[in-house]
């Protein structure tokens, strides 16, 4: 631990080129050190973690089912609805970047969700990171409807990278 005593987890680091644009960058995944944690990263490397109580998760489950139940394909994919529901309850890095999910984190450079590769003669590596949780200040604060229309969007957004066409109007 470190010396203030805070607590620490393993995540892997690894070095990957970007499918899309060709450029390195650093891209994170979980280790069982860190169990019930889900690593949140941003494009730029700050690691926060998500440990969703169950009264959020119950929450999120019944916003995504209310926006996406019995509007097929899109109900198929109800794991990449929760992640994506997940990820927009979560309050912006210091910065202002976007944390994103399960090691999903868009390269840097280019913005892409392209499949990346390891740099040829790197490895993974297992690193020790403070465990430092996100926040959700800005979504405790949202009415239901703001909250449907966050999650609304960003069912959107996925469903579009699937290349689905966008929700109907309500």
């Amino acid at each position: 631990m470190p010396e203030d005593g805070a607590a620490t987890t393993e995540v892997v680091s690894m070095r990957v080129i970007c499918d899309a644009c060709q450029r390195v960058y650093v891209a994170y995944e979980a280790t069982h050190d860190a169990y019930g944690l889900v690593p949140a990263v941003t494009p730029h490397g700050d690691i926060r973690f998500d440990a969703p109580d169950a009264p959020l998760g119950a929450e999120l489950d019944d916003l995504v089912h209310a926006v996406a139940d019995d509007k097929r394909p899109y109900s198929n994919h109800n794991t990449d609805n929760l992640q994506a529901a997940e990820e927009t309850s979560i309050d912006p890095s210091p910065s202002g970047e976007k944390y994103y999910l399960w090691g999903l984190t868009p390269c840097h450079h280019c913005g892409q969700f392209a499949n990346g590769r390891l740099v040829p003669g790197t490895r993974r590596t297992v690193v020790r990171v403070p465990v430092v949780m996100v926040e959700r200040t800005i979504w405790n604060s949202l009415a239901f409807a703001e909250k449907r229309a966050r999650v609304r969007a960003a069912l959107n957004r996925l469903w579009a990278s699937y290349g689905y066409a966008p929700l109907p109007d309500e």
